[in-house]
């Protein structure tokens, strides 16, 4: 019984050292001063960062990767800067304000799915 107790014990324990070299997604990939989009919930699949105080739109998602309409969750770590994500690389369409130093990790289905362009300055 021994024995096997220590395997299972060793067999946990390798899975635990495994455990880090997955993707580990975290609100903190978004440096200070930059505002931040990610494709999934819970700060997972980092689509763009850009820094802030840039008042044109940038078309950052369309890099044929299939990140365009992907947005579910966000962060603004600026303390300065209102950013937009906008549904066209315009700045048309739906619209969603980036307030300073804000975030959301799990935007309501009628939030998400939709950003192809942002801007870091200028708000909505």
């Amino acid at each position: 019984m021994r024995i096997k107790g220590l395997l299972v014990s060793g067999a946990l324990a390798m899975s635990a050292l495994a455990a880090p070299m997955t993707a580990e997604a975290s609100l903190s990939e978004c440096g200070t001063n930059y505002m931040c989009v990610w494709g999934n919930n819970n700060y997972v699949w980092l689509l763009t960062a850009q820094v802030h105080g840039q008042s044109n739109w940038m078309d950052t998602f369309n890099d044929g990767k299939g990140e365009n309409n992907q947005n579910d969750s966000w962060a603004n770590r600026s303390v300065t800067y209102t950013g937009c994500i906008s549904d066209y690389v315009d700045g048309g369409g739906k619209r969603m304000q980036l307030s300073p130093g804000s975030s959301d990790g799990d935007l309501a289905w009628f939030n998400s799915n939709f950003a192809d362009a942002i801007r870091t300055q200028g708000g909505c």
